[in-house]
């Protein structure tokens, strides 16, 4: 595996040869995970991470809010229809 650190404007920076790096791992990372691995390879300060973790949670709750807007749409659903959804004994 192919490691190259590098010091740019007081900032470590590492590139990792992807492909190197994939075949050492028995369960390959997917494309978001090598990017949070690059991203983690620098010091975050509690209130960065903070932020970021703040950032990846609004960022999948806008996803569900679209596919719920989506499916709402599509099938045309009032307000009535989501009421009686929550009311419904189960």
């Amino acid at each position: 595996m192919k490691i190259q650190y590098k010091k740019k404007y007081s900032v470590n920076l590492f590139y990792i040869d992807r492909e190197d790096f994939m075949s050492t791992l028995k369960y390959p990372l997917n494309n978001a995970q090598v990017e949070l691995m690059k991203l983690f390879g620098t010091n975050l300060s509690d209130s960065d991470l903070a932020d970021l973790k703040n950032l990846l949670a609004r960022f999948f709750a806008d996803k569900a809010i679209k596919a719920a807007d989506s499916i709402w749409d599509e099938r045309k659903l009032t307000d009535h229809d989501m009421d009686k959804l929550l009311n419904e004994q189960r």
